[in-house]
């Protein structure tokens, strides 16, 4: 004989017991942090629960301990940027570019990895709060904290110099140039020219809107001109499209 499921049953979820400070300083920020460090150093790496670390930064904002995780995932972070900082101070010339590049391409990475990992922490405290997505504070916080002291060697070294050949693989300045560009388009004018090797249309985008515009306005010129007698089927017509 079939046993018959009781209706009206309502499933609860599981009840989240109580994380006091000292809980979350014990127990779940050290297992949270240790995965962020493992990130920040490679961004593919997997030594690390993905299902125990979603549990326990669901819990701990349930707990309303989303402030105190929000500023020790940048205080980790921001350590991380320091470290990168120190080691592009005393790389030479010759090693800055590329150390910047492998440097900026892991983090921008990283940083997709843990702002998916610490998503219900976004949507929680960081949206609500800051309003502005966690990826892109991460993204702002290597540019106060890993290039805000190399800017002006950044620009140095790829600043135009008429001659200068550039000494490095094109593909390592290639992605370091559209990974600066991405953090912030203004890195642009170090070398326009060098950054429009690799970000198409990068110095026509300003005028494409008024050449195409007057480009519009040359071609029913010539049109006019060249068929005269489309006009008088509509003699009182308006010319939309003469110059004003």
């Amino acid at each position: 004989m079939q046993t018959m499921e009781p209706r009206g049953v309502v499933m609860k979820p599981p009840k989240i017991t109580f994380i006091s400070l000292d809980d979350y300083n014990r127990d779940y920020w050290p297992m949270m942090q240790k995965a962020v460090t493992i990130i920040l150093a490679n961004p593919r790496s997997v030594l690390f629960s993905q299902e125990e670390i979603l549990r326990g930064i669901y819990n701990v904002c349930c707990q309303r301990h989303g402030a105190k995780l929000y500023n020790d995932l940048i205080q980790t972070v921001t350590q991380h940027l320091q470290q990168i900082n120190q080691q592009l101070a005393t790389s030479p010339d010759s090693e800055f570019i590329k150390y910047l590049n492998s440097s900026l391409d892991s983090y921008q990475c990283s940083i997709q990895v843990i702002a998916g990992l610490f998503r219900y922490l976004e949507k929680i405290y960081v949206m609500d709060k800051l309003v502005v997505p966690l990826v892109t504070i991460l993204q702002d916080l290597f540019m106060g904290q890993g290039l805000c002291m190399q800017v002006a060697r950044l620009k140095q070294i790829l600043g135009p110099v008429p001659g200068k050949v550039l000494p490095e693989d094109p593909s390592v300045y290639m992605q370091l140039t559209r990974n600066l560009y991405s953090l912030d388009r203004e890195f642009a004018t170090l070398n326009p020219s060098l950054f429009a090797k690799f970000i198409p249309n990068l110095i026509r985008q300003k005028g494409d809107l008024e050449e195409q515009i007057q480009q519009t306005r040359e071609f029913f010129k010539k049109y006019r001109e060249d068929h005269p007698t489309v006009e008088t089927t509509r003699p009182n017509a308006k010319r939309k499209y003469d110059e004003s």
